[in-house]
């Protein structure tokens, strides 16, 4: 709305609003970035692709996860796939930056204990990930 220079109250004709990036959250709850259904129903829309043409900004993945009901393999499944996808797509749709929710913590959604050590295998898959792919 902010964006086409309509207010939260719906009024229009309003100066437009820019801003420099486009912070996106993803879980594996909601799908695949490229393969996606917007509002919980068909069609599918390829959100990166979406963003990149509506915005015209870079994306910055600012947070994203597995299923909280999912093991650590099922996680760790899900963040090799994310993670891959997002590093092959990340030119084409300007992706700056994929950070994963959350750094520190126990399960199901830490990568680190909190004495530093990598927890569990979808701490390894991250960070292999991570060493693996340093750009």
């Amino acid at each position: 709305m902010l964006w086409d220079g309509t207010q939260p109250d719906g009024s229009d004709g309003h100066p437009p609003l820019r801003r420099d990036i486009t912070c996106w959250h993803n879980y594996e709850d909601y799908g695949s970035l490229l393969n996606m259904s917007m509002d919980y129903q068909k069609p599918q829309t390829n959100v990166l692709d979406h963003l990149r043409s509506k915005f015209g900004r870079p994306i910055i993945i600012s947070e994203w996860n597995g299923r909280a009901s999912d093991t650590d393999a099922q996680r760790a499944i899900w963040a090799a796939e994310f993670l891959t996808d997002m590093h092959l797509w990340r030119e084409l749709f300007d992706i700056q930056a994929v950070m994963v929710y959350q750094l520190f913590n126990g399960s199901p959604w830490g990568v680190l204990n909190p004495d530093g050590s990598i927890q569990q295998t979808f701490g390894q898959t991250v960070a292999a990930f991570i060493g693996a792919n340093p750009v």
